[in-house]
């Protein structure tokens, strides 16, 4: 009966953190006025667009193909792309990581994700 009702605590933590992201936003603002740098070089710039092409394609690749290959794909393509290793680590990597994913969400957590083609074909 007294005492704080459901919806008190969780109320004034997200009135804390607005006057909290208030005031980084204010000092944000202030700072740019000030300021006159560049925001980012054409190389910064560069490796942006560098993650942000495959990362695209890879959102646009998940209802056709799957979360799960989708997935093996980019985690394929980054490993052989920006970290030059062989087709062997690649491929156990790029598939043990959904696999990890598969048995944590479906089967622990049991959460389903999109799935495409590949794993309706093997029951999945």
């Amino acid at each position: 009966e007294d005492g704080p009702r459901s919806g008190y605590f969780p109320f004034f933590i997200g009135c804390a953190l607005l006057a909290a992201s208030a005031w980084v936003f204010v000092q944000t603002i202030v700072t740019w006025a000030r300021e006159r740098a560049v925001f980012a070089e054409r190389a910064q710039v560069a490796q942006v667009i560098a993650v942000l092409v495959p990362m695209t394609v890879y959102v646009a690749a998940i209802f056709p193909l799957g979360i799960y290959l989708a997935s093996a794909l980019l985690i394929a393509y980054f490993m052989r792309r920006y970290g030059a290793y062989r087709w062997l680590p690649i491929a156990a990597v790029a598939l043990g990581v959904p696999l990890v994913f598969f048995l944590v969400f479906e089967r622990w957590f049991l959460v389903p994700l999109p799935k495409g083609p590949i794993e309706r074909l093997l029951g999945f």
